[in-house]
Formats: C-alpha cells, structure tokens, sequence
C-alpha cells in the first residue's frame, strides 16, 4: 500500500501500490483543444476504492477530447475493471454478450503503443457506441432501442429541453440527448456521480465545442463515423475510464 494524493501522491489516502500513478504516456492528437495557462489540479479522491480512483484518474487524465495522459495506475485499474466484468455475475446495464467485447476494447484502448490498429477499433466500435445504450436505461425515461417509456416521459423530456427538437420524435437516437436527459431525470444515483464529474472536468477546462460528456462523445463518435477523423483512438482512454467508473458504480 501507499499514500498518495493530487498524482495521486500527498493527499494521504491509501492506495495500492498496483493503482499508484508510476510512469505516465501522453498523447495530443489534431483535433484537441488549446487551453490558455494552467489547469487547475483535480479534486482529491475520497478514498481508495476502485470507484474514487477511477473518478479521480478521468478528471485528471482525460479533461480535453483529443488528449490524455495514461499513467501506469490508470492501466491496471481499467484491465482489472475488464477482468472484473468478463468473470463476474451481469449487473443492469452490463450484460451477457456485451459484456466480453466492451472488456476487450477497454484493454485495447489503454494500450500505450500508439501504432495499433486494434486500438482505434475498440474506442470507436465497442466503446462509444456503448454509451447511447447506458444513457437511454440511466435516463428512466427510455427503453433500450431509443423510444419512450410512456407519453408521460416524452412530455416531461420536451419540459427539460424545450428548444431541442429530438425530444419531438418517437424516440431518440442522440446519446447527446440520453446523456442530458439522464442528467435531468436524475432517476438512478449514476446520474448524479456523471454530473458530478462532469462539472470537475468543466471546472479544470471548459470546451467551446460541446456541454457535457454527452456531447463529447458525440462530437467525436459524429465526425469519426463519417470519415472526418480517420482515427479516434485517442479518446479511447476517456472511453474505457467512464466505462470502468460506469461498471463500478453500477449493481
């Protein structure tokens, strides 16, 4: 065991040794943003649990689309978050199929050799597109393919984003729109855990080019699909980080 802190190395929490930061890979690919001066440090982790190393190690390694820093305590937590899915019972919104993949891509996107293929693969096939499926079941407002749960819940989804038209179909297919709905909802305690990081990362860098994780995911899934970026591998470890704090808060 060590104590650790801000890297995490003085903040006098216990953490195991396997979680400690050690050396660190960083990557800025074309699309990131410039910042203007210093980032303000991350907020401390409250403990050493898995979940509060997870969250600390997202704020800290992965506040900008386009970039981030990979230390070796970053490695291990995710490859152990995927060996804990594949061997353990189901949980609600990671289940049987899904499961064996999304833990493949989650160790292929923390892999620190830049010139793999596989990595871009798996952030971009078995990652991103996972997150529209969790926000929609997050949300408690939609059903697993998009559409509403009730009329009821796309009269109250059209009162919380009055000027957003995807609110006005049958359902929606935005993970944008799934990730601010479950956000407004706050219908399960995920939803308040994604806020609260959100709001950490904002207050280290705040984008010109999207709001939320919602629309991070959405600004980077969109032009990666269409061909604009040919490799969106770098945001696989903002990815596989928010997978692992989804699976660990999860039952």
């Amino acid at each position: 065991m060590s104590e650790t802190d801000g890297s995490p190395e003085t903040r006098k929490i216990l953490v195991p040794v396997r979680y400690a930061q050690g050396n660190s890979y960083r990557m800025f690919d074309d699309f990131f943003e410039l910042e203007t001066g210093p980032m303000p440090p991350p907020p401390t982790p409250k403990d050493g649990s898995l979940l509060e190393l997870a969250k600390f190690y997202l704020v800290a390694c992965c506040p900008k689309a386009g970039a981030y820093s990979l230390p070796d305590g970053l490695i291990n937590l995710v490859s152990d978050a995927a060996d804990l899915m594949t061997s353990t019972p189901d949980k609600d919104i990671f289940l049987g199929r899904q499961k064996p993949p999304v833990a493949l891509a989650m160790k292929e996107a923390i892999t620190p050799e830049l010139d793999r293929p596989q990595r871009a693969i798996a952030a971009f096939l078995f990652l991103a597109t996972q997150f529209e499926f969790y926000f929609r079941i997050l949300s408690g407002m939609l059903n697993f393919d998009g559409s509403w749960k009730s009329p009821g819940d796309r009269a109250k989804a059209e009162s919380f984003l009055p000027d957003d038209d995807r609110v006005r179909r049958r359902g929606t297919s935005s993970v944008e729109v799934a990730y601010k709905l479950t956000v407004l909802n706050n219908a399960d305690p995920r939803a308040a855990l994604l806020e609260g990081l959100d709001r950490a990362i904002r207050s280290r860098f705040q984008s010109i080019l999207y709001d939320d994780f919602g629309g991070r995911i959405a600004y980077v899934r969109n032009r990666g699909v269409h061909g604009e970026w040919g490799d969106v591998s770098v945001e696989g470890v903002f990815y596989a980080t928010l997978t692992a704090i989804l699976y660990f808060a999860s039952t």
